[in-house]
C-alpha cells in the first residue's frame, strides 16, 4: 500500500497525484494534523506496524510508536495536534491508546469492551468517540482523553464519524 496526494480544486481533480513518503513498504491510513501542515500513517517500514509522522508532503517521516503491535486502526488526531487516538490489537482484542506526538509516549484509553476503535475526537477535544465492542454487540462510547469516564453514547451502533457543530451524531 502507498499513500498519495490528489490536488483538487473546485472543479474536481486538479494535477497529477504524486506519492507521499514513498518506500518499499506498506504506508496506509493516512490522517492530516488539524492545521495541515503533517500527516500521520501506519507503516511497516521499522519491520512491525507503527504509527509514524511526516510533513504534509512527505518529507520528514519519523516513527512515533515502538510496540512491534500486530494490527492498528487508524491514527486520529487531537484537536491541538499534540497526540493521536488510535487502536492496537494485541491478544486477539484491540484496545484503544492515545500518543504524545512529541514523546512517543503511549497510554491506554477506554477499558470499556472487548474491542475499542477510536472513530473521532471532536474540535473541542473534551471527548474520544470509540467504536466498542463489549460482547453483546457494538455500541459508540466516549471517553475522556486523560483515559477516564467512558460512557456509553448509542447502544447497538457504532460508525461515528463525528458530532456536527449543532451537536448531532453522524
Amino acid at each position: 500500500y502507498d499513500i498519495w496526494s490528489v490536488p483538487l480544486d473546485v472543479a474536481g481533480i486538479a494535477g497529477r497525484p504524486r506519492p507521499v513518503a514513498p518506500s518499499s513498504w506498506s504506508d496506509y491510513a493516512p490522517a492530516c494534523s488539524p492545521d495541515g501542515t503533517r500527516i500521520a500513517f501506519i507503516s511497516d517500514r521499522s519491520g512491525n506496524r507503527e504509527i509514524w509522522i511526516a510533513d504534509r508532503d512527505g518529507s520528514h517521516p519519523h516513527q512515533l510508536t515502538r510496540l512491534a503491535a500486530a494490527n492498528l486502526s487508524r491514527p486520529i488526531w487531537a484537536p491541538s495536534g499534540e497526540s493521536l487516538a488510535f487502536s492496537c490489537e494485541r491478544d486477539g482484542y484491540a484496545a484503544a491508546h492515545v500518543v504524545d506526538c512529541a514523546s512517543g509516549r503511549v497510554r491506554r484509553l477506554g477499558g470499556c469492551g472487548r474491542h475499542e476503535v477510536p472513530t473521532c475526537w471532536p474540535p473541542d477535544g473534551s471527548w474520544i468517540y470509540l467504536d466498542v465492542d463489549s460482547g453483546r454487540g457494538w455500541q459508540l462510547a466516549r471517553v475522556s482523553p486523560q483515559g477516564a469516564h467512558a460512557q456509553t453514547v448509542l447502544e447497538n451502533g457504532h460508525g461515528l464519524e463525528c458530532p456536527t457543530s449543532d451537536g448531532h451524531l453522524i
